[in-house]
């Protein structure tokens, strides 16, 4: 799939909460993708994506909550509330 989040960055409709937006796209390794590609995997990706993501964990202040997830698996503000 083509990474879409970027577009929605530079729309406009993040802009109020931009500045509190860290971002960072993983590279999944090309084998992967072949394996994707043949139906060979699955929660494997996610494993990997994690993995990158935490990699690139720093400079968070510990009140920080960090959302991982598809666009379409984004938590509400009404959950976030609770």
């Amino acid at each position: 799939k083509p990474y879409e989040f970027e577009a929605i960055l530079d729309s406009g409709q993040l802009d109020e909460w931009k500045d509190k937006i860290k971002y960072h796209k993983a590279k999944t390794p090309d084998e992967v993708v072949a394996k994707l590609q043949k139906g060979e995997l699955g929660y494997d990706v996610q494993v990997i994506q994690r993995r990158n993501m935490i990699s690139q964990i720093r400079d968070y202040d510990p009140r920080d909550i960090l959302l991982e997830g598809d666009l379409d698996e984004i938590v509400s503000h009404k959950t976030l509330k609770i």
